[in-house]
């Protein structure tokens, strides 16, 4: 009886250990299935996203391509603005320089001429004595005389600065050294 209890155990364990093979092989199989159905779709989805970002990179492409052509253009039609504005300036520039110095030459022309100033020989020293000093006044004409010519030397040179003359084009045009038409343009900040 031992022995038939034996046996029957080890069938039972035979038909447990083959029910339990076989019905996961059932289940995996039908797992199986659904695995690959599943995988199908994802394929499928895929293939899917990856033609609508080919299609969406295409139009941001072709859109970049009209953006930079459009800015081409525009860049093209700044450069002859900006040609054209570099022409314009050099000739109204050119056209000041004229028109200042034949201003210049018309003032040099009607301004009097300078009566030349004759040096007297210098004394000869005199014996040593204690130094008197005396106030005289200069009479006023010759000041009154000698500053119309200063003042409008300076106001013209005050205009060219106020046109925008560079001063070393000042100073060629009108004859005076840059240092003097630099203390000018700082006499006019003030």
């Amino acid at each position: 009886m031992n022995i038939i209890l034996i046996i029957l155990n080890i069938i039972l364990l035979g038909v447990v250990v083959y029910l339990i093979l076989t019905k996961p092989k059932s289940k995996n199989s039908v797992m199986s299935e659904l695995e690959d159905i599943e995988l199908l779709e994802f394929q499928h989805n895929m293939r899917q996203l990856v033609e609508e970002m080919e299609k969406s990179a295409e139009a941001g492409v072709t859109s970049i391509n009209s953006a930079k052509a459009e800015l081409d253009r525009k860049l093209k039609e700044t450069e002859s603005a900006i040609k054209e504005m570099k022409y314009l300036m050099e000739r109204a520039r050119l056209q000041r320089t004229a028109e200042y110095k034949s201003e210049i030459s018309v003032q040099q022309e009607t301004a009097p001429p300078e009566i030349p100033v004759k040096q007297e020989p210098a004394p000869a020293p005199a014996p040593k004595q204690p130094a008197i000093f005396e106030i005289r006044e200069e009479p006023s004409k010759p000041k009154s005389a000698a500053k119309p010519q200063v003042k409008e030397k300076y106001d013209r040179v005050g205009k060219l600065l106020e046109n925008g003359m560079e001063s070393q084009e000042i100073a060629s045009v009108t004859g005076m050294s840059l240092g003097e038409i630099e203390l000018i343009k700082n006499l006019k900040k003030r």
